[in-house]
């Protein structure tokens, strides 16, 4: 894999890109050139190694970083302390006004931070963060190479806007769509510490209550998929299990809102739910009448 994609830019962004990485030296070393190869380069780069026991994620990282060596900064945890744990040693090791993440197995497109910043930088005080469209990558990792499969858009066709509403029921975004302010970050508690996943959806909707995000309607970022790899350590996190922790956190609180008799998320998220529901019933009917209708069996 080469060193870097493309001539790494000259101008600097006052952003800190937080990389999350856990024994996969062959992603970390693409996420690194997705970073290097952008059009405007990061302030900081801080890589955050899940049990790296032996040292190679530290290794791979400071010897296939291109860029000022001052920019990077490396932390280890032997003892893996979990995913918004890391994001939050991420926060607080951050000097910079803008936040980006972006996870060993993802990339950008090298125009990614370069449009997101100067959105941001021409936005209303009120707005706090921005969003891009996510293409979904399908892949393959094997005898450490990777092979691509297929490209899908991740985000619905109808997305015109990020909304408290819109993400109450379910993810709008992925992790490495979205650049928000540092301070906004902080201010509504950094991520949950205690969630096995879900802890950027869990993030996003309580940093929507409080702040507005926008959206630049472009194809920035690439969430890469392995649905056919066994291997765990390469393998992505269960649909399933995703759905199953949001349920709990939606329940969490549901339970603080009847204690206090106040409204707040668990019920936008219920809502949100019901009409998620009542929306796929009317899809699924009008798929098979659309059927009934080919094989002419409608009556009337």
């Amino acid at each position: 894999m080469p060193k870097n994609l493309g001539r790494p830019s000259s101008q600097i962004a006052d952003v800190c890109v937080i990389v999350r990485t856990c024994a996969r030296p062959l992603f970390l070393r693409r996420a690194l050139c997705s970073i290097h190869a952008q059009t405007v380069r990061p302030r900081q780069v801080v890589v955050v190694v899940e049990g790296d026991i032996n040292r190679p994620a530290r290794e791979v990282a400071e010897n296939c970083w291109a860029g000022a060596t001052e920019s990077l900064e490396v932390i280890t945890n032997p003892i893996p302390v979990g995913r918004g744990s890391a994001l939050n040693q991420g926060l607080e090791t951050a000097h910079t006004r803008w936040i980006a993440v972006l996870d060993d197995d993802d990339t950008w497109e090298p125009t990614f931070l370069e449009k997101t910043i100067d959105c941001l930088e021409h936005t209303t005080a009120e707005t706090q963060g921005v969003v891009t469209l996510t293409t979904v990558v399908l892949e393959n990792e094997k005898e450490n190479k990777i092979r691509e499969l297929q490209r899908y858009p991740f985000n619905p066709s109808n997305l015109n806007a990020v909304t408290l509403q819109g993400i109450a029921g379910g993810s709008q975004f992925t992790i490495n769509a979205f650049v928000y302010a540092r301070e906004a970050a902080l201010a509504i508690g950094g991520y949950n510490n205690d969630l096995p996943v879900q802890e950027d959806w869990e993030f996003n909707i309580r940093f929507l209550k409080q702040y507005s995000v926008g959206l630049l309607p472009s194809p920035l970022a690439f969430y890469h998929r392995r649905p056919q790899v066994k291997n765990i350590a390469v393998a992505n996190t269960s649909t399933e299990q995703h759905e199953a922790v949001r349920q709990q956190i939606i329940d969490r609180w549901l339970r603080e809102e009847l204690k206090t008799g106040r409204f707040g998320l668990g019920h936008l998220c219920m809502q949100a739910g019901f009409q998620r529901e009542f929306a796929a019933a009317f899809r699924f009917k009008r798929r098979l009448l659309r059927l009934l209708q080919r094989l002419g069996l409608r009556r009337g």
